[in-house]
């Protein structure tokens, strides 16, 4: 299980955490794949679509790790690299070809090819990372993976940790997305003696007159993972 680190200065405990949940997510991948195939390693290739959602480095990384881990454990398979560039179009017409052509395993690296290898047809297996929540995956019966969020009570944990003394917390977010989660952080913040005070907000243009309002109110600002909030 990974654990929350207190700020430091430099991008190690950030790499070390990421570099962890990379590995997980590649050997779950390969695991994956070794029970699909039916037949003995030698006697067959099977085909990997690989969904890369966005450029960036740890997506690289993460392929690059994959890529590693079969050849380690000597898996002959044909590995396609589809690169979304965080276009929807793009994973549209991914999943469109996966029809005509599946493959044994799907590896979806993101949100947007996460939410792509989802609407494949069931009986391809999906394996997911780098997707900052799970909940897209625990409602696909043939997908898995591993999420980069925690807990909300470790969240809150770590929060009384780092600031022992904080007694109000503020929180802006969309009840369209969110209101379930604000609901249940309240109840485990309240449990840990802090009260949390939300604000829904509708569109990015509403972020800030609420977060001026709650600026005023608080002693911390809590970063929940809101599409809105976040833009």
């Amino acid at each position: 299980m990974l654990r929350p680190e207190k700020k430091r200065c430099g991008a190690g405990p950030q790499v070390n955490a990421l570099r962890r949940i990379v590995i997980a997510a590649v050997l779950i991948a390969a695991g994956v794949l070794a029970a699909a195939s039916h037949l003995p390693a030698a006697e067959k290739a099977d085909k990997i679509i690989v969904l890369v959602s966005s450029s960036e480095p740890p997506f690289e990384e993460t392929l690059a790790g994959f890529r590693a881990s079969l050849a380690k454990q000597g898996i002959p398979v044909d590995v396609e690299i589809r690169r979304l560039n965080s276009d929807p179009s793009q994973a549209s017409l991914a999943v469109e070809q996966m029809k005509k052509n599946p493959p044994q395993l799907i590896f979806a690296m993101g949100s947007l090819g996460t939410d792509a290898a989802a609407r494949n047809p069931a009986d391809i297996p999906v394996v997911s990372c780098l997707v900052l929540r799970t909940d897209r995956l625990t409602a696909t019966a043939h997908a898995t993976g591993v999420g980069l969020e925690f807990p909300l009570k470790t969240q809150f944990e770590r929060l009384k940790t780092i600031l022992p003394r904080v007694r109000t917390v503020g929180v802006i977010y969309n009840p369209a997305e969110n209101e379930i989660r604000v609901e249940e952080a309240t109840r485990i913040a309240g449990n840990m003696g802090i009260k949390l005070e939300a604000r829904e907000v509708e569109s990015p243009r509403d972020v800030p007159s609420a977060l001026h309002a709650l600026s005023r109110r608080v002693d911390a600002l809590w970063g929940l993972a809101d599409t809105t909030t976040l833009s």
